[in-house]
């Protein structure tokens, strides 16, 4: 009798242990979700602010600091929300500060991100505005143009990818794959 006696709790116990363990995957599951629309919501909010802030006036003071700060645009990449350059971080605090007097509200990381992907614009469309300047209308006359501009610096990777978003949005087709080869027989043909 005492043997079905145990029997019985031990598999009581089981039970129990079984009930436990799936509440606090439960649980564990809930959470995960939270944290995660709690993330999605953050992404949203961010994404709006974004939106209202570039329709804004207030847009020029950012499109101006990224003009001062083009050649520090590997800065704002980094993750960390300041860098060890006091400079820089008083002069982004101070763009920060300025932006909430106008009710705009982002953190150091999302004024970092708006900042390096206004750089990147900004350096987009001079790239395009210096290649566009010879009027290339064909595959063979926008590579001979991005040579003639960048030279051996064609190669750098910020360039090589301007470039063939330039050809795509111009509507210029040109083989992913065989593209760097033909610049650089055309770099040797044309001398550079």
């Amino acid at each position: 009798m005492f043997k079905i006696l145990v029997i019985i709790g031990v598999v009581i116990l089981i039970i129990f242990a079984i009930k436990i363990i799936k509440s606090y995957r439960t649980e564990f599951k809930t959470n995960k979700n939270i944290k995660e629309n709690e993330k999605q919501e953050e992404q949203i909010e961010f994404r709006d602010k974004t939106i209202a802030f570039l329709k804004s006036k207030e847009y020029k003071y950012l499109v101006n600091f990224a003009k001062l700060h083009k050649n520090n645009y590997k800065y704002f990449i980094e993750e960390n929300e300041l860098d060890n350059d006091e400079n820089i971080n008083k002069k982004i605090i101070k763009l920060k500060k300025s932006l909430k007097k106008r009710g705009f509200f982002f953190n150091i990381r999302q004024l970092k991100l708006l900042i390096y992907d206004e750089i990147i614009f900004q350096t987009y469309e001079d790239f395009k505005s210096k290649i566009l300047y010879y009027k290339p209308n064909s595959l063979k006359q926008y590579m001979k143009a991005f040579l003639y501009v960048y030279g051996e610096d064609y190669k750098e990777f910020i360039n090589y990818y301007h470039f063939k978003i330039l050809l795509s949005e111009k509507g210029i087709e040109y083989s992913e794959y065989a593209l760097k080869d033909e610049l650089n027989a055309l770099r040797k043909d044309l001398g550079l």
